[in-house]
């Protein structure tokens, strides 16, 4: 993608301004997430979901736009700290993704690809949790999305990586395995899996099958 000039960055904004029309809203948010401004992609591509309410792709990029710039900000995403002495989360951008997920499922139930988000919003907030019913809740919750992903493509690579985090942090390691080994098969590219399976192989002391993942990992990641 070529790169964003200041003319043409003047000329969506002003289209965004003058306009009800989405369609700068949208294009102004694929330019700047090209640029890797997150922040204000999400900001234009909520405005894109206002304007077209009804259009449940749009709120499932905002709800995408939303997590990758929270992601970029905390640089942990995955293992943010709750408060102190209390079960309240901070997940950045958490909340307001899973509003827009949501409000694109209302209007298309079988939009896998925002169950499969929705799974890992949940599979995050299990990881994090202190209360144990609470953290089994949140745990349920993120298979039963991804259940309703996978019956919508059985191929969806993050829905069993997902469904794998969950078993791993169960302690199911086996059933992690085999989940994070489906979802390579399915998207060889899936770095996290590589990592999450050097874990669970260096503590089991398979030392040669733990230093292939994380090589495969690094790889994906330089």
């Amino acid at each position: 993608m070529s790169r964003l000039t200041d003319p043409d960055r003047a000329a969506l904004e002003h289209a965004v301004r003058t306009t009800t029309d989405p369609e700068p809203c949208r294009e102004l948010a694929r330019a700047l997430e090209g640029e890797g401004e997150l922040h204000a992609a999400a900001r234009a591509q909520r405005m894109a979901a206002a304007r077209r309410p009804d259009r449940p792709w749009d709120h499932f990029v905002s709800a995408r736009l939303t997590i990758a710039a929270a992601d970029l900000e905390s640089r942990n995403p995955k293992l943010p700290l709750p408060a102190e002495d209390t079960d309240e989360v901070r997940l950045p951008g958490a909340e307001e993704a899973s509003i827009a997920l949501r409000m694109a499922l209302e209007i298309d139930p079988d939009f896998g690809a925002a169950h499969r988000e929705l799974a890992r919003l949940d599979v995050n907030r299990a990881r994090v949790l202190k209360d144990e019913a609470m953290v089994k809740l949140s745990a349920d919750r993120a298979v039963s999305r991804c259940a309703e992903a996978l019956k919508l493509d059985p191929n969806d690579a993050t829905a069993l990586y997902n469904l794998g985090v969950v078993a791993q942090d169960a302690g199911r390691e086996k059933d992690a395995i085999f989940l994070y080994g489906r979802a390579l098969e399915l998207d060889p590219a899936l770095a996290e899996a590589h990592y999450n399976l050097a874990t669970i192989f260096d503590q089991r002391g398979e030392s040669q099958q733990a230093i292939r993942h994380i090589n495969e990992y690094r790889k994906l990641t330089r």
